[in-house]
């Protein structure tokens, strides 16, 4: 009777340390969220103000861009969320089609219904297709806009390079 207690005891205790570290692990996530939220605009305009330094007025139309793509992102981002409800409903109905069939599989057997049954399956299995090339399609779109920022940067940075050092022009030396 004392062991029982001594485990109901230890488990209670671990249980609250887990309680303990999930509050504070939520807390500090909610800490940091604020703490971005409020230091966000100071270090926007730092680093506008630094960039501007260094770039000039290339600045101000690289941060205009960056304001011109948010209803883009806005709404690549609504239709990859859409995109991903409707598969998974498309999904939901496929495999709870499936689970059916499996169910009734006797009876499905007994009166010759599997060409129906499999003709409704491949139907959703169709739609569920197009679906994933749409969103296939969108992602890809995504991922072409994040290959051209890479490769811009990239070709940024050698220019980088290379402008502030141009190759000096060689003297001809006369040997003569």
């Amino acid at each position: 009777m004392i062991q029982s207690l001594g485990v109901l005891f230890e488990s209670q205790y671990f249980q609250n340390v887990v309680c303990v570290g999930f509050r504070l692990r939520s807390t500090l996530h909610i800490c940091q969220q604020i703490h971005g939220l409020w230091s966000a605009p100071f270090r926007i305009i730092i680093a506008m103000v630094l960039l501007y330094q260094q770039l000039g007025v290339a600045s101000l139309l690289g941060s205009l861009m960056l304001v011109l793509m948010f209803p883009l992102q806005t709404c690549i981002i609504s239709r990859m969320r859409k995109l991903s409800k409707q598969g998974l409903q498309m999904t939901d109905k496929r495999v709870g089609l499936v689970n059916e069939i499996l169910a009734a599989m006797d009876t499905v057997k007994c009166y010759a219904w599997e060409k129906s049954f499999q003709s409704k399956v491949q139907g959703i299995r169709m739609d569920e297709l197009n679906w994933l090339r749409k969103a296939q399609l969108l992602g890809a779109v995504v991922n072409v806009n994040v290959s051209l920022q890479r490769m811009e940067e990239l070709l940024l940075a050698e220019e980088r390079i290379l402008l502030p050092n141009p190759p000096r022009p060689r003297a001809s030396s006369n040997l003569n």
